[in-house]
């Protein structure tokens, strides 16, 4: 579709949003606006990949849906 993949997650995302607001039992943890601050060079796989997340991003990302979970359970 000639987008880039960031384009294309942005929409994905408005349609689980979009969704799951007219649902009550879904929660939704927004791991992109919880990545915002951090630059993905720091977080994904150097070039030429530059996409899929390293052990420093998996390990970030962990941490964000523990805490998530964590506060959802309790």
């Amino acid at each position: 579709n000639k987008k880039t993949i960031n384009h294309n997650i942005h929409n994905y995302n408005q349609i689980i949003r979009s969704f799951s607001n007219k649902k009550k039992n879904i929660i939704i943890l927004d791991i992109n606006k919880k990545l915002k601050k951090i630059s993905p060079k720091k977080i994904c796989l150097p070039y030429p990949d530059e996409v899929h997340i390293n052990y420093k991003g998996a390990k970030i990302y962990s941490d964000i849906m523990f805490k998530t979970i964590k506060k959802i359970i309790q």
